[in-house]
């Protein structure tokens, strides 16, 4: 009866490395059912109307389609009265971090920047206090049309051209996924330090997320796809 409950481990080194690494994922795919029950990242989404509130006032969708058939860029998709907010941004000695995401099908491609500035407050007692609150600049899922691919390129130069307007660009990373590539080109063109990021390896980053959320720390748009994709986080 003891031998019935062992799960037999094909004789491949990816299998040991899984299971090295994360044991209770490596039991779930090779016995093919749940080890732990899942749980939602987020318990509320309560805690998403008090972040994500403002409306949106540099681009006129969230979703914007730029497949490389179309002669559309970004540019095309800002608001016709904020057109030079990248010449002008908010708070512009603040510097900014850009994150580029591009789905494996390349139909999707993911693209945020975010800053931190130190926010002053009252505290209940009257005493003036600070806090380190983290802002959301944009935050964009550029799809195709037609099943097509989208336009790299296109957003890459978009990207790189930034600076050149006086963005202040700290620093812009990608995951493992076509980012090699999309990083030595904005290196080379826009002159701008990249770095690779992923979040593969630790759940760190989604806990930081979840804590300046739920603390208030954050301010973001109202964006439809950002809140799905939240929503829809399980540990």
């Amino acid at each position: 009866e003891e031998y019935d409950r062992v799960i037999q481990i094909p004789a491949k080194a990816d299998y040991y490395a899984q299971f090295r690494s994360d044991p209770y994922l490596a039991i779930q795919n090779i016995a093919g059912r749940r080890t732990m029950p899942e749980m939602a990242l987020f318990n509320t989404v309560a805690s998403f109307e008090k972040v994500f509130y403002k409306e949106n006032h540099i681009f006129k969708v969230d979703t914007p389609k730029i497949s490389v058939e179309s002669f559309k860029t970004l540019d095309d998709f800002m608001c016709d009265d904020n057109k030079d907010y990248f010449s002008h941004p908010d708070r512009p000695d603040c510097y900014r971090y850009i994150h580029l995401d591009m789905a494996y099908r390349c139909d999707r491609f993911g693209l945020a920047s975010v800053y931190s500035d130190r926010v002053k407050y009252k505290s209940d007692e009257g005493h003036e206090i600070y806090r380190r609150k983290y802002f959301i600049d944009f935050c964009l899922g550029v799809e195709s049309k037609n099943k097509e691919s989208v336009d790299i390129l296109k957003i890459l130069e978009f990207v790189y051209s930034l600076k050149e307007r006086g963005y202040p660009i700290r620093l812009v990373t990608t995951d493992n996924h076509q980012g090699e590539i999309a990083r030595q080109i904005i290196a080379k063109k826009g002159r701008i330090k990249t770095e690779y990021l992923s979040m593969e390896k630790s759940k760190e980053p989604y806990l930081n997320l979840k804590n300046i959320i739920i603390t208030e720390s954050l301010e973001g748009f109202k964006n439809p796809t950002l809140i799905r994709e939240l929503r829809g986080l399980r540990e």
